[in-house]
């Protein structure tokens, strides 16, 4: 019991390499499960349009819920990801200059909280990355560091500005490369996403040539065309976009169809 309680802390550079690794192959696992949800995304997505097809609103509704919730586990486990990344960036470079030993007290804050995020989605991570933030700890207490100093209790902006910097960066990523569930079935999405309104809110966007941005916003939707959004996006005046619809449907980019209300412009095969 007492060789334990005096066991010796490892040297803070050991305890960095060790950490280093540790924390790497935790960022692998968190990309092998985003890799699984993308394609879960995927499958649902194609659910939802399958049903809409076949005038099935009901079943499109409790594919889009589950979408949504995907979506939400998708955006917390890749902002962790580029967390953990920073992370291992940060403690590079505390290894070259090891005289700046109080860097890594914001460093272990995130490290708790990223493991605090990860506890429902994959515990084995959590514990993992608890485990890292002990360690490191007491190597910080070897190096006579007094972790309990006042000023270092005061909550370092260091901590929460590498988190918000992820959060933004990976909104704006998934946003681009995530598809958006059709028009008609995102207000349920919004009511069983717990606030998730404004993830489906179209971010502007300026192209100089109002042909090309309505071609864009048809290729982006697979299609399927929404007037009020697509003159949101791209800062079109609504009553112009059928008029462009027309122009790009006289020069044979594009085929429109009316389905049920749904005007769709199929792009043209020249």
């Amino acid at each position: 019991m007492f060789k334990r309680f005096f066991k010796r802390a490892p040297p803070l550079k050991d305890a960095l390499n060790d950490a280093i690794i540790r924390l790497t192959q935790q960022k692998r696992k968190l990309e092998i499960l985003s890799l699984k949800i993308k394609s879960r995304e995927k499958t649902l997505f194609d659910s939802v349009t399958m049903a809409i097809e076949r005038k099935d609103p009901e079943r499109a509704k409790i594919y889009a819920n589950e979408l949504a919730e995907v979506k939400k586990v998708q955006k917390n486990v890749r902002k962790n990801i580029l967390v953990l990344e920073q992370l291992v960036i940060r403690m590079e470079t505390l290894r070259e200059f090891g005289t700046a030993f109080a860097q890594l007290k914001p460093t272990l804050e995130v490290v708790k909280q990223v493991s605090d995020q990860l506890s429902e989605v994959m515990p084995e991570v959590s514990n993992e990355l608890s485990n890292i933030g002990s360690v490191l700890g007491d190597a910080l207490i070897g190096v006579n560091i007094n972790l309990m100093q006042e000023e270092l209790m005061i909550k370092m902006p260091n901590c929460d500005k590498i988190i918000e910097e992820a959060a933004s960066y990976l909104s704006e990523k998934i946003e681009d490369e995530l598809p958006m569930p059709p028009m008609e079935i995102r207000t349920a999405i919004a009511i069983g996403g717990e606030g998730d309104e404004e993830f489906f809110v179209p971010k502007s966007r300026k192209l100089a040539d109002p042909d090309e941005a309505v071609l864009t916003y048809l290729k982006e939707n697979q299609g399927k065309l929404d007037i009020k959004e697509c003159s949101q996006m791209f800062q079109i005046p609504e009553e112009e976009i059928p008029k462009i619809m027309e122009s790009l449907s006289r020069k044979g980019l594009i085929k429109i169809m009316i389905v049920e209300g749904i005007q769709h412009g199929v792009r043209s095969s020249k």
